[in-house]
């Protein structure tokens, strides 16, 4: 499949410009997926510095049924952030959750998230705060305060609670990552 392992047996995946991205180390380019699944294992926030730029990052990592870690990475002021943590809530972290992205046709950069778990949707939980376009200075800006306040607040929680969290086994033998849908009616968007 050519996907590249780094560090021990962790596989890096990046959430941006409308799919889930990994590395490929033979032909210098990015393989691009569809869906990651696993069960969640540790989320944790730190901060990336890129042009001497920093920014903060979600770090979601996830563990397949043959053990491999995986890393899925996005940046938190971000669309992929309201759409993981409005639904984070609404699964069993003890079991494989489909981790998935989008994007639109207005902005190829921007990605949402989306979950399937037990074969089914994972709907949003109802009222969770959205990024709001304001303006300040005269220039719209994008506004995450509401929502990275509801998100530091599920941290918590979802960090206690993965803590406590026993693995479940599943049989069902299949890639993590995915390539794409077996059939459109599988997408849940």
């Amino acid at each position: 499949m050519g996907l590249i392992t780094a560090g021990s047996n962790v596989t890096y995946v990046d959430a941006k410009n409308g799919a889930l991205w990994v590395w490929n180390k033979e032909t210098k380019t990015s393989d691009k997926f569809w869906a990651i699944e696993g069960r969640i294992v540790k989320i944790y926030l730190y901060e990336d510095k890129f042009k001497e730029e920093k920014t903060m990052k979600v770090i979601v990592q996830l563990v397949d049924e043959d053990n491999k870690l995986f890393s899925l990475k996005w940046t938190l002021e971000s669309w992929y952030t309201q759409g993981f943590f409005s639904r984070i809530m609404n699964i069993s972290l003890s079991k494989p959750v489909v981790i998935g992205a989008s994007g639109t046709d207005k902005n190829e950069k921007v990605t949402f998230c989306w979950m399937k778990q037990n074969d089914a949707k994972v709907e949003p939980t109802e009222g969770f705060p959205k990024p709001l376009k304001v303006e300040k200075r005269g220039k719209a800006i994008t506004n995450y305060d509401d929502m990275l306040d509801e998100v530091d607040k599920l941290l918590v929680k979802l960090q206690e609670a993965l803590q406590m969290e026993t693995p479940q086994a599943d049989n069902k033998k299949k890639s993590a990552l995915i390539s794409e849908p077996e059939d459109n009616d599988e997408i849940p968007f």
